[in-house]
């Protein structure tokens, strides 16, 4: 059953992912329609230049957490829980 372009669109975010799929309607919509194809191009290649920041890590401020803390409703910051009770 073909599918058209609004149902092919809501699935462009999970077919960003690279991976083994049945082919089926979707991919043959692909296949066939340019606008479809540019916007999952689109998706891979945000999804290629989040993949470079993977390996960056960055000091959070002093007093960060706290601060984030302190703003969540009802959360009590008397104990912070250790890492491992995460």
């Amino acid at each position: 059953m073909p599918v058209n372009c609004e149902e092919v669109r809501e699935l462009l975010p999970e077919y960003a992912e690279w991976g083994p799929r049945a082919a089926g309607a979707v991919e043959v919509h692909l296949a066939s329609c340019a606008e479809c194809s540019a916007e999952l191009a689109s998706y891979r290649g945000m999804l290629s230049s989040l993949a470079e920041f993977r390996g960056v890590e960055e000091d959070a401020p002093s007093g960060y957490l706290e601060r984030t803390l302190s703003m969540v409703p009802g959360r009590s910051l008397r104990r912070l829980p250790e890492w491992r009770e995460v």
